[in-house]
């Protein structure tokens, strides 16, 4: 198994010594106090590591592009990968580096060819689990698989500028499109920033849609034209309620508070509410 160092880029230590590397080089090199290093002789740029821990795993040394600092990536655990499999990957590694690419941007390249809009949308809640709300991440992607059921399998790299243009066209163009056609960018924008991808297809595909409808919000609250009416209204069902209930309707009402119903808890006909404010669970008769 390839595993890249948790660091990612370190400077290399200075090697403490040297030999021609083979498949049972690393079973010879007993731990010490503090890490070091065996750099092969045949494959300039390999190496083996010695952790304190008695830990050993291949690794790989070059400048980027032949010039700055020089920087170390881990191949792997010597216990779990085979010494050629490992030499193999290192010279692979080492092109790269030479070539100005770090490996770890060519894996993701990689990785990227069979992920689809779905799967990038599915990754963009992961990382901010803590940033959204639990309906918005739900929201992301259901939305995404319920307006765009011709791209959201898809695989990323092979949907165009133009495929976005023509699911637009197609679709209702109505709020929850747009809002789709937002939560796709905002993922690609990520995509991008994370170099899986070059450029954003989706903010291409705007610039030739043009303006898009604007969202409306969805009211919440009642309009100060409507306010007269709704008083009215609730003065003519009134004598229906009982008592408590009118009064519980006009707190909430006057109050502005926001309440939480639980009807797992109707019981001998009390409705148990939880009044957020208050964070404390009130029982209504009704």
């Amino acid at each position: 198994m390839v595993t890249e160092n948790p660091n990612n880029v370190t400077r290399l230590r200075a090697f403490n010594e040297s030999a021609a590397l083979n498949k049972s080089s690393f079973k010879k090199y007993n731990p010490k106090s503090k890490d070091y290093y065996i750099r092969d002789k045949k494959l300039e740029g390999f190496y083996i590591r010695v952790y304190p821990s008695g830990k050993k795993t291949y690794g790989i040394y070059s400048r980027k592009g032949g010039v700055g600092r020089k920087v170390s990536i881990s191949i792997g655990n010597c216990e779990y990968i085979e010494f050629e499999d490992a030499k193999n990957i290192a010279k692979d590694w080492l092109y790269l580096l030479r070539q100005g690419i770090h490996p770890k941007e060519k894996i993701k390249e990689e990785s990227l060819k069979d992920k689809t809009l779905l799967d990038l949308v599915k990754e963009f809640v992961d990382l901010r689990d803590m940033e959204l709300k639990s309906f918005t991440k739900q929201d992301y992607v259901r939305r995404i698989e319920l307006q765009m059921p011709t791209l959201c399998n898809k695989r990323i790299v092979e949907i165009t500028k133009d495929d976005v243009v023509d699911w637009y066209k197609s679709s209702k163009k109505n709020r929850s499109a747009v809002l789709a056609m937002g939560y796709a960018k905002k993922v690609l924008d990520v995509a991008v920033a994370d170099k899986y991808l070059d450029e954003n297809i989706f903010v291409h595909a705007k610039i030739k849609i043009g303006k898009l409808p604007p969202i409306k919000k969805k009211e919440t609250h009642i309009s100060q034209t409507q306010l007269y009416n709704f008083v009215g209204s609730f003065f003519q069902v009134a004598p229906k309620l009982s008592v408590t209930m009118r009064d519980f309707i006009f707190l909430f009402f006057i109050s502005s508070l926001y309440f939480k119903f639980n009807y797992k808890y109707v019981v001998m006909g009390m409705i148990s509410i939880f009044p957020v404010l208050f964070f404390r669970r009130v029982m209504v008769p009704f």
